[in-house]
């Protein structure tokens, strides 16, 4: 079962996890869809594609032999290439917006439906053929699931000066309980904060997805906690995300709204530099922030007192 933010939206989450246990089958859930399925749950197969991906989640759909999407709209950092997706197995499509059927790749039976609808009646009819013992036993398919989710882990624990980011979010998994909201927006940053961090909630990953707008965290972390002042919200950033919008902060501050927010440096644009030299440019237009931890005065080498005199 492939899980998009189609679930999210229609808040079905519970009925999504109900029909994978009715069923025994694995979900697999998109960048929009973290959380319909607690991470530590033995039916969370992991993420799938090209960047917010686990390896033993694309394992696991290269062994399948049908994806059963639900509120998703295949996007392409999901699918990697279509033919590779789609090779050797059926395709099963449920969203509420016609134009996603078929817009990626055809399936063999598209169903435009709201995703809360289409899981009640599926889980009404996988509970009469339980009772009617005309389940499948998936027992072995689950099992091989867990072995490759035990097996085909990124490794974290690393012990660099300065310290990796691999250890940065290895650390936030053992700081912040399973209530914790994650805000974040783009960029490596949040890559890796989708491959290493873990949700156990829906609407506990607040995600721009594939919009890109970089310098949308803070604005949208705050919009979090004003949403619900109870929630434990921690946000992600990296350098320039962080400074698209900086000042935001004041109207946090402004409104004491307190938040954690995680900021991992890199003093770079690090994914655009990362896409130019993957493709052999290596040719960088301004992409770097050098004057980090400067001496000078305070903060970016600047005076600030000087620019508020003249303000």
């Amino acid at each position: 079962i492939v899980a998009g933010g189609g679930v999210i939206n229609a808040d079905a989450a519970a009925l999504l996890q109900q029909f994978a246990e009715l069923t025994s089958v694995p979900v697999i859930p998109t960048l929009m869809g973290w959380g319909c399925i607690p991470d530590d749950h033995e039916l969370m197969a992991g993420m799938v594609g090209l960047q917010t991906a686990h390896r033993y989640g694309n394992a696991t759909l290269l062994a399948s032999d049908m994806v059963f999407g639900i509120g998703n709209r295949f996007a392409n950092r999901h699918t990697g290439s279509v033919e590779k997706y789609t090779e050797g197995r059926k395709i099963v499509h449920i969203d509420i917006e016609p134009t996603q059927i078929g817009r990626v790749l055809c399936p063999d039976l598209g169903i435009v439906s709201d995703a809360k609808a289409a899981l009640t009646l599926l889980v009404e009819v996988a509970q009469e053929m339980q009772k009617a013992g005309r389940l499948p036993c998936r027992k072995e398919w689950v099992a091989d699931c867990q072995q490759r989710k035990r097996t085909l882990l990124r490794k974290t624990h690393f012990d660099n000066v300065p310290v990796k980011p691999q250890r940065v979010y290895e650390e936030m998994n053992k700081a912040f309980g399973r209530d914790v909201c994650y805000v974040t927006t783009i960029g490596l940053s949040q890559i890796a904060a989708a491959q290493m961090l873990h949700v156990f909630k829906d609407r506990h990953w607040i995600n721009c997805g594939q919009a890109g707008p970089l310098g949308w965290t803070i604005p949208a972390a705050l919009g979090v906690c004003a949403a619900d002042p109870k929630r434990n919200v921690v946000a992600i950033s990296g350098d320039f995300d962080f400074q698209f919008l900086i000042e935001e902060l004041a109207v946090g501050a402004q409104f004491n709204i307190p938040y954690i927010h995680v900021l991992v440096n890199n003093a770079y644009l690090g994914l655009i530099r990362q896409s130019q030299r993957a493709f052999d440019m290596d040719y960088c237009v301004q992409l770097a922030f050098e004057n980090i931890n400067s001496s000078e005065v305070n903060g970016y080498g600047v005076d600030h007192v000087k620019v508020a005199e003249g303000l």
